[in-house]
Formats: structure tokens, sequence, C-alpha cells
């Protein structure tokens, strides 16, 4: 037998020794299991530990604290070094260990202020929304409001966060409006609430937004109705309304909502500084609502001949604001009118000739027309769109006829001769 025989067997009987014994072990456990129901052993269940004694669970808790304790007291000794890695780990034990507890909660808020210093403001804001939603009853909660509206308004200041504490980042101004909103709806009877709105309001006037500042003002005024931010909401409410009309000859809506927002604030806060500020700016707006009402008589004045239209607007011009510059003007106009001084001629005039003059019956019968012809435009305006078309069997709208009755127009009582 040669040597390459000899240690092809002497491996070949090492591997069935071991798989002997293997099976032996196998074989032992799977006897003492079968043997057991005949030698008559039964399960015996499994021996329940006494419930602990009140002391003893006072005992416990006591311990629990004690170790909770000496872990925050690291964490912050380590904050206070600078060690901020290795106080985030204390309180982080801290919260893994004994979730339930006040320490959590104050855990929690550590780290969401060590964040703050961080400038890591949106994890921050994080830590102390865990806090207000997991522990209620925290001690400190009013002050966790507080943080929270204190991050969103250095936002709003144009401070930078920081990335991990390290990199500076872009201004977000709109997660500051987004904080705002969320400071509302965590404490929205507390006292931040109000000024969490105002300033939602100020930030979204300055970055364009004013619908957004509209809500914002129109939910402080309806649902803070003791705010002692009430008149500089309505103040705000007036500006961005007027803000929101592009100029005298464009619709507007706009502008009388700003004359009504300061006359509600002149009715309520009667002593207030502002109030003359208030009495300016609304004349000021009806001012310019005239204007908008002079621009449209020229245009029929001048421009159509048309008499009894041209009238009308000059007249709303004086109602809204008879001590304008715009009525004194409409005013004057009106007198060329009334003496039956024609507007001057344009050079179309004089190829096509005057447009004539319209009766009150005329004129009436016109109103109507353009009215139907304006609906007319909108039904084929919304015809253009895309959208899904109508249902297989839908009836389809028939055009207008803009000769025929509507009976949705109210005809204006013709003036007497």
């Amino acid at each position: 037998m040669n040597n390459k025989e000899r240690t092809f067997v002497r491996d070949l009987a090492r591997t069935m020794l071991t798989f002997c014994n293997d099976l032996e072990e196998f074989m032992k456990k799977w006897l003492v299991f079968l043997l057991m129901p005949l030698v008559g052993c039964k399960h015996t269940a499994p021996v329940t530990p006494p419930e602990p004694t009140v002391q003893q669970q006072e005992i416990a808790e006591l311990s629990d604290k004690l170790s909770s304790l000496e872990l925050m007291n690291t964490g912050v000794s380590a904050q206070e070094a600078g060690n901020w890695f290795y106080a985030y780990q204390c309180y982080q034990k801290v919260i893994d260990r004994y979730p339930l507890t006040e320490m959590a909660a104050q855990a929690h808020y550590l780290i969401g202020k060590m964040l703050v210093l961080r400038k890591q403001f949106t994890d921050a804001f994080s830590e102390f929304d865990i806090v207000i939603k997991d522990y209620p009853s925290f001690e400190k909660y009013n002050q966790v409001i507080a943080d929270q509206f204190d991050v969103a308004v250095r936002l709003m200041q144009g401070e930078r966060p920081y990335y991990w504490g390290l990199i500076p980042g872009f201004r977000d101004y709109g997660k500051a409006l987004e904080f705002f909103d969320r400071v509302v709806d965590n404490a929205p009877y507390g006292e931040y609430a109000p000024k969490a709105l105002f300033y939602k309001a100020k930030l979204a006037l300055d970055r364009s937004r004013p619908e957004d500042a509209i809500v914002a003002l129109e939910r402080l005024i309806n649902d803070y109705k003791t705010s002692t931010m009430l008149p500089e909401a309505y103040m705000l409410l007036g500006k961005t309304y007027a803000s929101i009309s592009k100029g005298p000859q464009y619709d507007q809506r706009s502008t009388q909502k700003a004359i009504h927002t300061y006359e509600d604030f002149v009715r309520n806060f009667p002593k207030d500084e502002k109030v003359p500020e208030a009495e300016q700016q609304m004349a000021d707006l009806k001012d310019y609502m005239a204007q908008g009402k002079v621009f449209i008589g020229d245009f029929y004045y001048f421009h159509q001949n048309n008499l009894q239209a041209a009238r009308t607007f000059y007249n709303a011009a004086i109602s809204v604001a008879p001590e304008s510059k715009s009525a004194k003007r409409a005013k004057e106009v009106l007198e060329r009118i009334n003496k039956g001084v024609e507007c001057p001629r344009v050079w179309v005039d004089y190829l096509t000739g005057r447009p004539k003059h319209l009766s009150n019956k005329e004129f009436i019968e016109y109103a109507k027309l353009e009215h139907l012809a304006d609906e007319k435009f909108q039904v084929e305006s919304r015809g253009m769109q895309i959208v899904p078309g109508p249902a297989i069997g839908a009836p389809i709208m028939a055009p207008f006829d803009l000769t025929s009755d509507d009976p949705t127009f109210i005809e204006p009582v013709e003036e007497a001769k």
C-alpha cells in the first residue's frame, strides 16, 4: 500500500468516526423524547415568578429614574463641552430605554435645542413635534411651541439652514410658511397661533403670494377676535386686497374688498392711532375706483359717441367718490353732455361718420344684446378648453340666438321724457 492509499484510508476512517458520533447524539435525543411517555414523565408547566410588591415596583422605578437621570446629566455635560455626538448618543439611549417616561420627552426636547444651535432647523422642528404629539403632558409644552415659533421666525428672516450642521444651505421661505401653519395646528388656542398667522401673512405678502396672506389674515380675524393683533391684521388685509388690483381700467372687486376692510377697522377700533391712515386709504381707494368708472365713461363718450352709457358711468364715478379729482372731471364732462356738446372727432369719424346717438330704449336693447353676447362668449370659451367631451348620447347645447329674449336679464327702468 503506497502513501496515497494510506492517506485516503485514514481520511475515510475519520469521516466515518465523525458520522457515527453525530448519529449517536441524534439517537440519544430522540430516544429520550420517545421514552418519556412510557416511563410516566409529565410535562410540568413553567413556574411563574410571584408578582412584585408595591415596594419592589417603586424601587425598580426609582432605579430607572436614577439611570435615566445619569444619562441625561452625562448628555448635558457633553453638550456643554461641545461634544455634540456623545450628547446625542446619551439622549438617544434615554429615548430607547425609557420611551414612555418624562425623561424621554426631555431628551427629545434637548435634542431639538441642540439641533437649533447647529441650525438644523427642519430636524429640530421635527423633534419638537415629537414632544408635542407623544408627550402632551410635558411640563415645558408651551416652551416647545415657543421654540417652534422661533424656528419659523428665523427662517422668515432669511437665516440659512445648515445640512448636518456643517454645510450652509439656501434660504427656505416656503419652509417658514409651513412651520407657521404647523404652529397653529399644534396649539390653535395658544398665544402663538394668532402671531403665527400674522407673520405668515407678512411673509406671504413679501414673497408675492397675496392669496396665502388673505387666507391667513381672514382666519386670524374670524377665529381670534380677542387677539391684540387684530387691528394690525385689518390694516394688513386692506393693504393686501388693494395690492391685487392691476389698475383703474381692470376689475375693481379687490379694491371694493379693501374699502370694506378699512371700514370694518374704523368701526371696530375707532380710537386706534391708525384710524386716520385707514380713512386716507379709503379715500384713495374710492378715487381709484372712480378713475375706473371715468375710464369707461371716456371710452363711451370719446370713442363710441354713446352719451347714455357715458352718462351712466360718470354718475357712478361721482357717487363712489364725490370729493375726488375723478368725480370733478366726471362732472365737467357731464356738463358738456347736458349742453349737447359732442365729443371731438377722431380720424375714423371723417371716414365712416360719427356713431349715431342711442335713445334710452335703444340703449336698453344694446345693453341686453351685450349681456347675451357676453354669455355666448363665456360658453364658447369654456367649450374651447381641453376637457373630456360629453358622454355618448348627451344633448348638445344649441348656439345662442342674440335676438331671443333672455329671462334672466332685468331691464332698467326707462327714464321719463
